[in-house]
């Protein structure tokens, strides 16, 4: 009995997908930019430094908080970016979305960085869709798997298998179920002797 219960606690806590944010990072045609360092402050405080790779994207490991801010970078040649904010040092705010990744589409114009118009949007105001990824890059951006694989700053992960909701009511019912019938039995053992 206490193994079934076990395993329905396991069955029910199942761990959710990382939150995270993932950045496109494109020059003035439309290219990925390779090797440049994107600095992110967490809503903590904290500093990341996520570097692109071969097709300008960097992928965030998990995340704390609602909000993370994009406040500079450097590119491979050591040419320092600022972000096109303002105010110009508190860098964009870009919100997450709690247990998915979001994506960021960010264009250099000169040594600025500019958030592109189709990303500007607010996923924590309520019935707000979440947008997709712009047609224009969907042909060229890999999937998450293959861009955090390459990603230089990214650990990679093992896959996080989660059971379908419907599922978890029938096990948790069948385990309430077999608890009531021990009970049951338990009860009628003691009246018997």
């Amino acid at each position: 009995m206490r193994l079934f219960v076990i395993a329905l606690l396991l069955l029910t806590f199942q761990p959710t997908d990382p939150t995270r944010i993932r950045l496109l990072l494109r020059d003035a045609s439309n290219t990925g930019v390779a090797g440049a360092t994107l600095t992110l402050r967490t809503s903590d405080g904290q500093t990341l430094h996520l570097a692109t790779d071969a097709n300008g994207i960097a992928v965030s490991g998990a995340l704390a908080g609602q909000v993370v801010w994009l406040t500079g970078g450097r590119l491979t040649t050591g040419q320092a970016l600022t972000a096109d904010s303002y105010p110009p040092k508190d860098g964009f705010r870009l919100a997450l979305i709690p247990n998915q990744t979001r994506d960021a589409l960010l264009r250099l114009d000169g040594a600025r960085i500019v958030l592109d118009p189709d990303m500007i949007f607010s996923p924590d105001e309520p019935g707000e869709p979440t947008p997709a990824l712009p047609l224009a890059l969907r042909a060229t951006v890999p999937p998450l798997n293959a861009a955090a694989s390459a990603a230089t700053t990214v650990p990679p992960t093992a896959p996080t298998v989660v059971a379908a909701p419907h599922m978890l009511w029938w096990i948790i019912g069948i385990g309430v179920a077999l608890m009531g019938l021990a009970l049951l039995v338990g009860l009628a053992r003691r009246r018997a002797s």
